[in-house]
């Protein structure tokens, strides 16, 4: 007759092939980090997509003149407050809704406010914080390592640093634009170092799910409004002279 060890012991060898291995643990891990980079890099490219069509088509000026200005500039942070402190609570795909609405939001305020204000297109600075971004998840692909190596880091910094610096050189107002891309560049690739932990804590608490990318959105969501109000913080310092 079986006795308890050995029930116990056949029970765990049961279970043996459905446990993670560490291997499996760290390929899931990856795929999460490059599934956040990839929403980020999103978010920071049509960001800068709507503030480069906002400048560039006049919007700006026009709403300079409306009443809708103030509206538009001031809302992102009122959305960004609540959005928040509501992360946490929101389901997937509410998330990825205001998400990508933010981006957009963001794209109009900013693209409006710091060429009218300033006189400074915001929009290099968001390209050249995605080609950052952008530059880990192609690291993550091409090496098969996590996108949070000191490797990765540095190449991305690099690579946004190179950018800022091949659109400043070209623009009107390169010094100033320089920058602030340069600025954003390293609050934002800093920020992600930082934030590593706490993208690996909501991995763990996702992890039972079959999908890498579950809850990565809300990763991305939140890295991005830490980084935007970092940012949003450089550029006015840097900019109010120029006012």
């Amino acid at each position: 007759m079986q006795n308890d060890y050995d029930r116990r012991t056949t029970h765990r060898h049961k279970l043996a092939p459905l446990l993670p291995t560490g291997a499996a643990r760290e390929r899931r891990l990856r795929l999460y980090l490059l599934a956040v980079c990839n929403h980020l890099v999103g978010g920071l490219a049509l960001t800068g997509l709507v503030a480069y069509i906002a400048h560039d088509s006049g919007l700006d000026q026009a709403l300079a003149r409306t009443l809708l200005f103030w509206p538009i500039v001031l809302l992102p942070v009122a959305f960004a407050i609540l959005a928040a402190s509501a992360l946490e609570n929101l389901g997937e795909e509410t998330a990825q809704a205001l998400f990508w609405a933010y981006a957009v939001l963001i794209g109009l305020s900013l693209g409006s406010v710091l060429p009218v204000l300033a006189g400074v297109p915001i929009a290099p600075a968001f390209l050249a914080m995605a080609i950052s971004i952008g530059t880990l998840s192609l690291y993550g692909h091409l090496t098969e390592d996590p996108p949070s190596t000191p490797a990765a880091l540095l190449i991305a910094v690099l690579a946004g640093v190179v950018d800022a610096a091949l659109v400043g050189w070209s623009s009107e107002c390169s010094a100033l634009l320089f920058i602030i891309s340069v600025a954003g560049v390293l609050l934002l690739v800093g920020l992600t170092a930082c934030r590593m932990n706490r993208i690996r804590h909501l991995d763990r608490q996702f992890y039972p799910h079959d999908d890498p990318s579950k809850g990565s959105i809300k990763a991305a969501f939140g890295l991005y409004l830490d980084a935007l109000s970092l940012v949003l913080f450089r550029t006015t310092a840097t900019a109010s002279p120029a006012r």
